[in-house]
This record gives structure tokens, sequence and C-alpha cells, in this order.
């Protein structure tokens, strides 16, 4: 496993795993152990406070009788493998999001769904409707099983966060699954500054596929980490605003947020165009 991390820019990554790699991360899962592979740049680290991280690792434990890998570093922080690390996880065919639990939360932008499995946040949608939400997760994890919302307090709190703060980094680890291709997409549109939109063209530029502009669209909207994955930030080549999987009017409003042109109240609620 120490290969995975060779070139890595954050060696606290490496405390995700441990010096025994998949074997000691097995059991704590008490699920057979994720594969890990190595696609892309490395972003940058991503920390948590110590308490957030507590509440996180009691909350899974409470919902899956078993608690992520996490070890203390100095300074109170912990480290986290997440996307950004140029790791994915390989979806297991017969896995179906058994070990997946969503619950639901009330945020400026409307309803959010968050999902969470033993490894992370693995959706983050927005809607009105819970009922849709609900479609479009099990579309991705026909098993997954609703939660109490204080077992998903913490991840529900950080749904909160990232739709009032957009363009502040957030705090919980991520478990993220797609192709070779979209991972690619999505590390790059993580490394796009808040209040900076890209084009589609210049994503395709950025991974070293030129022609590839649909594809590149069709990653963005298969992302399913809302605003933490940022394809609100990408434009048409014109600068017109184009597509958005929870609505073109939260696209909008998320623009502007991170531009300083906004700021949310409690009352000023975003609804999906139709």
């Amino acid at each position: 496993m120490q290969s995975i991390f060779a070139n890595s820019r954050n060696t606290t990554l490496r405390c995700v795993i441990g010096k025994d790699g998949l074997r000691s991360f097995r059991p704590l899962l008490r699920a057979p152990a994720p594969v890990w592979f190595r696609v892309a740049e490395e972003g940058g680290p991503l920390r948590v406070g110590r308490s957030r991280a507590r509440r996180f690792r009691a909350s899974v434990r409470f919902a899956f009788g078993a608690a992520p890998c996490l070890r203390g570093r100095r300074g109170g922080s912990v480290g986290w493998t997440h996307m950004a690390s140029g790791m994915r996880r390989a979806r297991k065919p017969e896995g179906n999001g058994e070990d997946v639990v969503y619950g639901f939360g009330d945020t400026v932008l409307g309803s959010a769904l968050a999902a969470v499995s033993p490894r992370g946040v693995c959706a983050l949608l927005f809607g009105e409707q819970h009922k849709k939400l609900t479609k479009e997760l099990r579309a991705l994890y026909p098993r997954a099983q609703p939660a109490p919302e204080e077992t998903l307090q913490c991840a529900l709190d950080a749904a909160r966060d990232v739709a009032e703060q957009p363009w502040r980094s957030f705090s919980l680890p991520l478990d993220i699954e797609g192709t070779e291709f979209q991972l690619r997409v999505w590390t790059a549109l993580r490394d796009i500054p808040p209040g900076v939109t890209v084009s589609y063209a210049e994503v395709a530029q950025r991974i070293g596929a030129p022609k590839a502009l649909r594809a590149v669209a069709g990653a963005c909207a298969a992302n399913h980490l809302a605003i933490v994955i940022p394809c609100h930030r990408v434009l048409r080549l014109n600068g017109s605003l184009s597509g958005y999987r929870w609505g073109r009017e939260r696209k909008l409003r998320l623009i502007e947020l991170e531009k300083g042109a906004a700021r949310p109240t409690p009352e000023a609620r975003v609804t999906a165009s139709p």
C-alpha cells in the first residue's frame, strides 16, 4: 500500500490505511476490504477537527456497528483519504449499497439528502421532494436504508454548512465511486477556486482530453456530491449558465454566493427550476 502514496504531497493520508495495509483496515469495517487505485494528481489535504471526527465516528459506529479507521495527529486534526488524493474504491457489483444509510435535512438551498457509508459521505443531493431524492439515491445504492436524523447529524450539519457557505472547505470524509475518467474530471473540478468559473473546454484541457467536451459534461452530470465536487463552477464556453443536476436556479445562487454577490438567509430558500 505504501506505493499508492509514493508521490503524495501530504503524507498524513497514510494514517487511514496504516502500515499494515488493508489487513488492518478490514476488521475495522467488518466487511470485505475496499480496493484502492491510484488514478490522478494528488490534491491538498482534507482535515477535520478532532471533536467533529469523534462525532462522525460515533454516528457511524451506531449505524453500522463499526468505526472507520481514524488516527489522531499533532495539532488536533485527523487525516482522511478522499477523492482529491487520487484514489478511488472499486464498486462491488453485488454490494448495491447495503452498507449505506441516509437522512434528510433543511438548508437554505432546499431539502438535502446526505448518504453515508462506513468510509464516509457518498452522496449529497438537493431538492424539494424527499421521494425524488430517495429515488435518485436508490439509483446509485438500491439497498440504502433511512436512518434517524441523530445518526447522521454530523453529515447533515455539514450539508447545511456547505449550502450556506459553499466557498469554505468541508470537513467530512468522502467515499466516492466512479470511472477513472469521471474521477479525473471531479479532481479537476475540486482544483477550481471558489468564485472562479471555467468552461467545459477548459476542464477538458486540464485533464489532457481537449476533445472530450461531451464526456466532461457527462461526468459533471454524474456527480452525486453537490457543492463538495463543485460542478456548479462550470459554464458554457460563452459564459452562459449551463444545466445543473439540482436546478439552474441553485447553480446561479451558488455562483453568486461564491463571488460574494449575495449571502444566504434562513428565509431565502431556493427551489429547483422546473
